[in-house]
């Protein structure tokens, strides 16, 4: 059965990526290797969210927390996060209780219950305080006009400063109706006593007493509101009505909640806006809070499916301990038989592992997929973890497990050959595809030897890695002083190596397309990338070599040239030959560096000649990029040409 194929890959959360037609990762035990970056990662997050269901899961990133002493050890997960996440919760709502900063103001008892009058629903409010969204020009109009020891005040007048805005608005209702409808009237040759309203039919009105009654009030009112403020009483008397019109016109654009804001920013913009913001990660990080909870809730569950069956096979795994569960802490408890502080995070990590894959064995369900299991561990905890894994894998409980080391395949095959199927994620053309690796039990992925005999520029690679000596002649193959053939080799009785020639890998390279096909076979798709990568470093020598004699330039610098051994020894010396950077613009030292482990080069003479390692680990995609690149370096000034 399938559980993931190319009709997945417009679904959201993965869409970024592309399959081709035939990728199926199908519902048995099986490893799949995956390069760094290709998507391994971003499918199994996929699986992990739209298979949780159906599937247990195993992953790197929710590594567990340990805490212990004496001959107990404790496992949960995202506690230390949880803490620091509930700190910065608790310091930011504590900073926007309204009542903390009243408390500031309150000197006697009269002024607390004041407060409490005046604002008891903000002082009582248990919540933190949202600030509200501030333009800059109304917080400067209302601290242009209020003082910061009259801000309370203001507050307090709210309530009045709101039937002020009333009647403003009462006022110009009124005046704004009547108008339209007396040159109705006008034009009807209306009495001049008019006595109904206009605006609302009332009989035996007054209209224009009405509007200046509502004038008069208003005039009260705002004088009673705003006459005792500084803006408005150390003016001219006949200045104190525009003040006073001012600041009824600012009214009109706040509310409480704006009033409160400038407040406890202590009447600066930008001690407002920090402190806007600071309001605003209240929110992420209660969103982030609940995300971590679920985080240590999925762990915690997925760790305690059958309790009972976990601890009767736990304890017979690990004699002498014994586990209990906290379910009301999320937290599980291990009684070792020695000390807490003498166990390694290797050794944590594995009974870690081991609960995971009882409570799998326990559970009602069949699948369990594990990302990256060797994550951090060194080789012999690779080995135990790994056995571990093929131990709980069977027909009724499969596993699969996503990797990018290619050791999850060796060991797992030097143990349970015939346990799993292994296969390889491929990215060509921009398409990921999967292959299958054919493996026979004891084949090994780590060195050269699984490819022997299976072309001759390998063999030779395989040959000179077993001679270990410097001046093995052949080499040169692999470098390009001068065109080069490789006649049979001396000594060796398993192969002859005719006619290979440094001039083959030059073609490679000149001819490259813009992709590189791969084959079915693995085996064979790592030669192409390992002869390819060989080429790259012939070809960067052979247009240093080529510029050298084209200049015609002395003996001494030819000589000079041949006694490096490395690439990118030549490369330091092509630099200072003069003329050098104006033949080829975009060349820097620097450049090459960078590339430095696509060249694999070193002083150490065997890392000259294995690209093994990188091949395994790099995509026909990204080999063709790195490779266009490196070319892009030594691309020519037409001008000198």
């Amino acid at each position: 059965m399938d559980i993931f194929s190319k009709n997945d890959f417009d679904k959201e959360g993965i869409n970024f990526l592309s399959f081709e037609d035939d990728f199926s990762i199908k519902d048995s035990n099986s490893i799949i290797f995956a390069f760094n970056g290709i998507g391994k990662t971003s499918i199994c997050k996929y699986l992990m969210t739209t298979q949780k269901e159906k599937c247990a899961f195993l992953d790197y990133y929710t590594k567990p927390d340990f805490t212990g002493k004496d001959m107990y050890a404790e496992i949960t997960t995202k506690i230390t996060e949880i803490e620091k996440i509930k700190s910065k919760i608790d310091e930011i709502k504590n900073k926007f209780m309204i009542k903390n900063y009243f408390k500031s103001d309150i000197s006697n008892i009269d002024k607390a219950k004041a407060i409490n009058e005046d604002f008891g629903s903000y002082y009582r409010d248990k919540n933190p305080f949202k600030l509200p969204v501030i333009d800059e020009k109304i917080f400067t109009s209302v601290t242009k006009c209020v003082k910061f020891e009259e801000i309370i005040q203001l507050m307090r007048e709210y309530e009045k400063i709101k039937n002020i805005n009333n009647l403003s608005l009462e006022i110009h209702d009124y005046s704004k109706k009547f108008l339209l409808e007396i040159y109705e009237l006008i034009e009807k040759n209306c009495d001049n006593n008019l006595k109904e309203c206009p605006v609302c039919g009332t009989k035996n009105i007054d209209i224009f007493k009405l509007i200046e009654e509502k004038k008069r009030e208003l005039t009260n009112l705002s004088e009673s509101v705003f006459g005792d403020f500084s803006y408005v009483f150390t003016k001219q008397k006949c200045e104190q009505k525009k003040a006073i019109e001012e600041m009824i016109e600012i009214s009109k654009s706040i509310d409480i909640k704006t009033l409160i804001s400038i407040y406890i920013s202590k009447f600066d913009y930008d001690t407002y806006r920090s402190l806007y913001d600071e309001r605003q990660k209240l929110d992420e990080y209660e969103k982030e809070l609940k995300n971590l909870e679920t985080k240590r809730d999925d762990f915690y569950k997925s760790m305690s499916e059958d309790k009972e069956f976990i601890k009767e096979n736990f304890e017979t795994l690990y004699r002498k301990s014994s586990i209990s569960f906290n379910d009301d802490e999320r937290k599980i408890t291990i009684q070792l038989p020695r000390k807490y502080s003498t166990y390694s995070t290797g050794e944590l990590n594995e009974l870690c592992l081991i609960i995971n894959l009882l409570s799998f064995r326990g559970s009602s369900k069949d699948l369990l997929i594990i990302d990256d299991p060797l994550s951090s561990y060194d080789y012999i905890n690779q080995y135990r973890i790994l056995f571990r894994i093929a131990d709980t894998a069977n027909k009724e409980k499969r596993i699969i497990i996503f990797t990018h080391n290619i050791d999850t395949i060796n060991i797992i095959n030097s143990q349970r050959s015939n346990l799993f199927k292994y296969y390889y994620i491929e990215k060509y053309n921009n398409k990921l595809c999967l292959n299958k690796i054919e493996l026979k039990y004891n084949d090994s992925l780590l060195s050269l030897e699984s490819l022997k005999e299976k072309n001759d520029y390998i063999d030779l690679l395989i040959y000179r890695d077993e001679q270990n000596n410097n001046n093995f002649e052949k080499h040169k193959i692999f470098h390009y002083d001068r065109p080069y053939s490789c006649h049979p080799l001396q000594n060796d009785s398993k192969k002859e190596h005719k006619n290979l020639s440094n001039f083959y890998f030059i073609e490679l390279i000149e001819n490259l397309k813009n992709e590189l096909e791969p084959t079915k076979s693995f085996e064979d798709n790592i030669i192409k990338k390992i002869l390819y990568i060989c080429g790259i470093r012939v070809w960067i020598e052979k247009q240093i070599f080529d510029y050298i004699k084209k200049k015609n330039l002395s003996d001494d610098t030819c000589k000079e040239y041949e006694k490096k051994k490395t690439t990118i020894d030549k490369v330091k010396c092509a630099d200072k030959i003069v003329g050098f950077k104006e033949e080829f613009p975009n060349f820097t030292v620097r450049k090459i560096n960078i590339k430095k482990v696509m060249l694999n080069q070193n002083s150490h003479f065997k890392s000259q000649i294995i690209p093994f390692n990188y091949a395994m680990n790099i995509s026909f995609d990204d080999l063709v990029f790195e490779i266009n690149e490196i070319k892009n370096i030594f691309k020519r000034n037409i001008q000198n040409n």
